[in-house]
This record gives structure tokens, C-alpha cells and sequence, in this order.
């Protein structure tokens, strides 16, 4: 899709999927949860989004483990 649209693939990938990330942990699921713990709400946020982009296909859990923090 990226060599037949580039640039459409370069607003979807680059503009809107970072804005609906946005709109899903920080409006969305924080907002929902900050309102019983704000501490609470803002560490699970930041593990659920860094979860959320792991990859599990190609490489090894240990290689994942490692670029777990980066995506914290």
C-alpha cells in the first residue's frame, strides 16, 4: 500500500494513527481511570501502550523484553 499511496499511507501512519493512540490511552482510558487513582491510572497506561506494541512474530522474548522499555 506504501509504494501504491505514499502518500495517504504517510498521513494514516504518521498523522493518524499517533492522534488515535492519543485519543485511546490519554482521553480515553486515563481519563476513565485517573478519576479512582491518578498514580495508578498513569502507570497502567504507560504498561498497557508499551504491551500493546510488542511484537511476538519474528524475534526472541529476550529481544522484546529489551525494547520494552523504549515503548514505556
Amino acid at each position: 500500500m506504501f509504494k501504491s499511496y505514499p502518500t495517504i499511507s504517510f498521513v494514516i501512519i504518521c498523522i493518524i494513527g499517533p492522534f488515535c493512540e492519543e485519543l485511546t490511552y490519554r482521553a480515553g482510558l486515563y481519563d476513565l481511570i485517573k478519576r479512582k487513582n491518578k498514580i495508578f491510572a498513569f502507570i497502567f497506561e504507560a504498561l498497557l501502550f508499551a504491551f500493546i506494541h510488542l511484537e511476538f512474530t519474528d524475534t526472541t522474548f529476550a529481544a522484546e523484553l529489551a525494547s520494552f522499555p523504549i515503548y514505556l
